[in-house]
């Protein structure tokens, strides 16, 4: 590990390696291009899921999918390294993770409540609304509800998000700069992707502008995002920003199914 900065110290012939697979490189370089365009790609597929009719909601699980696939198909071995892909040997930093995404959906809920109570400006009253919804599922007991939406919301966004966000983005940034701007890059753009959750949402077959509860939406967000970079940096794994982000993903879903 570095003295000065904890991050875990690479060989030279590691640090000189390109990120990307040979067949890549000439096309996109040291990969910010690359980086750039599926980032684009990432906000635009969000647009679409959440603000789109209900028939397109399954683009998500989809571009979540491909998210995962980011780094296998675009970095070298020693690339996916870099970024994390691999197992972590700090287990007690995974417990911390699990317990800071629980933790941090407590505070997203009640700072929600206390600030815009069960209005359209609460953040997790836009999530409640935007779960999907059939004719067969209204009559369920809440239980069985909050599991059919809680387990594919453990799965494809925590893995998904987590591999693209702070094993792809962030990495390419830092191999083009240095660690706190690819934190800095990350969280912020993980941000803005999130304003299709809270901030511009489709209400009564309308999109509507949220500006005041929205930009402290992307606050808290970029505050997440900046979460789940310090647990890579910690484990030196993906390991455990996934699993704090499954964990406040189902804080989330818990307050919003037994609280609102």
């Amino acid at each position: 590990m570095s003295p000065v900065s904890g991050r875990p110290e690479f060989p030279s012939s590691a640090k000189s390696a390109p990120l990307l697979r040979a067949l890549w490189v000439p096309l996109f370089g040291d990969g910010f291009r690359l980086a750039i365009l599926l980032a684009a790609l990432a906000a635009a597929v969000r647009g679409v899921g959440m603000l789109g009719p209900q028939r397109y909601f399954w683009v998500l699980p989809v571009g979540f999918t491909v998210m995962a696939l980011t780094p296998h198909l675009f970095f070298s071995r020693e690339g996916r390294r870099r970024a994390g892909l691999r197992f972590s040997r700090r287990p007690m930093w995974i417990v911390c993770g699990i317990l800071l995404g629980v933790a941090g959906a407590g505070l997203f809920y009640w700072l929600g409540v206390t600030l815009f109570g069960e209005t359209n400006d609460n953040w997790f009253v836009s999530v409640r609304r935007s779960f999907p919804s059939t004719p067969e599922m209204a009559g369920l007991p809440t239980a069985q509800l909050f599991w059919i939406i809680s387990i594919p919301s453990l799965i494809f966004s925590p893995v998904g998000e987590e591999i693209f966000f702070r094993g792809f983005l962030q990495q390419v940034v830092e191999e083009r700069w240095n660690h706190r701007a690819g934190v800095i890059m990350d969280a912020g753009w993980f941000a803005v992707v999130h304003l299709f959750h809270h901030g511009i949402l489709r209400i009564d077959g309308q999109v509507q502008f949220l500006p005041l509860s929205g930009a402290i939406w992307m606050v808290l967000i970029f505050g997440t995002g900046v979460l789940f970079a310090f647990l890579r940096q910690k484990t030196d794994s993906l390991v455990a920003p996934i699993l704090s982000h499954a964990a406040f993903n189902l804080g989330m879903n818990f307050t919003i199914f037994y609280f609102l």
